[in-house]
């Protein structure tokens, strides 16, 4: 189910984008600045809860149906993040946001496939996604702060 969800996210954020005009609310929200910045924030803490499971499985040695939570939670939470993205960032133009954009979607795409049991039946398979999906996520807090630190700096 929650798989299904993220991917309908993902394909009616991806539709969005080829709409020759947005609706004119979400035109008018993008120019408050609070409402900018709180929905970045309620981003970025989406995806700092995201990494909770890195660091739960490698600092704290998790295991057993605790980890297994974990991960139900982190599935959960990539699967609705298309919304937040949204609600944040409707239509990256250009540059950094649209880099970062694309890499958050194909990372979310990357996470729902590695989900599909003729993956996780691929332990190869699975281990080389997830490095990557792992490295994606690192580029991706990477390019996150840039752009935070770049929208405080200069605005």
């Amino acid at each position: 189910m929650r798989n299904k969800i993220g991917l309908l996210l993902i394909g009616l954020y991806l539709m969005y984008q080829l709409l020759p005009e947005q609706p004119g609310f979400i035109d008018g929200l993008q120019q408050i600045r609070g409402y900018k910045n709180w929905s970045g924030f309620a981003l970025f803490l989406l995806v700092l809860a995201q990494w909770s499971v890195s660091v739960y499985r490698g600092v704290f040695n998790a295991s057993g149906p605790n980890l297994e939570k974990a991960y139900q939670l982190h599935y959960w939470i990539g699967s609705l993040a298309p919304l937040v993205f949204f609600i944040h960032s409707p239509k990256p133009d250009y540059g950094m946001l649209l880099l970062l954009a694309i890499l958050f979607f194909s990372n979310s795409l990357l996470g729902i496939v590695l989900q599909h049991p003729s993956v996780v039946r691929r332990g190869v398979i699975k281990q080389v996604g997830i490095g990557i999906h792992v490295l994606a996520s690192t580029v991706i807090l990477a390019l996150i702060l840039l752009h935070i630190w770049t929208v405080f700096s200069f605005n």
